[in-house]
């Protein structure tokens, strides 16, 4: 909303400008485990929540990834997640509709969590945007399958090269080929 002018177009994977009921469960749940230090109950929430559908070699990366942070990196996250339960959506929401370039949201049809319907309401405050949606993936998209990578890969290329308004409506608004 600034308007750098090193930006010229942003794409922006598994977004929502709401913290609807299953994330807000999720962030005030993985903060309480957070908090009473119970990382590897939060590496399996995140897992079975908004990671639900990513590949099993990931769950276990998440797994160790998590139980490996330093002290310092905890508290980052800690803090990050109570900064989105803080969030005062109305103040933002607001700053975007100085967003002159074209943007791309890309979300997972199966993803509860930053759900399509959801996002599609940005086209009232961004007047330049675009809408995909990546059948059969939910919240991590393109960590979910390989057909799920390519088509994510493929598609924001094709944005950020190509003349924005032209993408959409050659790709379609829902990409497929990814396994559900």
């Amino acid at each position: 909303s600034r308007r750098p002018p090193s930006v010229r177009s942003a794409a922006i994977g598994s977004f929502s400008p709401l913290m609807n009921e299953p994330m807000r469960d999720y962030v005030s749940r993985a903060s309480e485990l957070l908090f009473e230090r119970r990382y590897a109950d939060a590496a399996v929430l995140l897992n079975n929540t908004v990671g639900k559908h990513l590949p099993r070699l990931l769950k276990m990366v998440n797994q160790r990834h998590l139980a490996g942070l330093d002290e310092h990196e905890l508290r980052q996250v800690h803090f990050h997640v109570k900064q989105v339960l803080e969030l005062d959506v109305a103040a933002y929401v607001k700053q975007l509709a100085h967003i002159e370039v074209p943007v791309l949201f890309v979300n997972g049809e199966i993803d509860e969590y930053t759900a399509v319907s959801d996002v599609r309401s940005m086209s009232r405050h961004i007047p330049n945007c675009r809408f995909a949606t990546v059948q059969g993936a939910g919240h991590f998209l393109e960590l979910e399958s390989r057909q799920a990578s390519e088509l994510v890969q493929a598609l924001i290329m094709k944005f950020l090269t190509c003349d924005a308004k032209d993408v959409l409506p050659r790709l379609g608004q829902k990409l497929s080929g990814v396994p559900g």
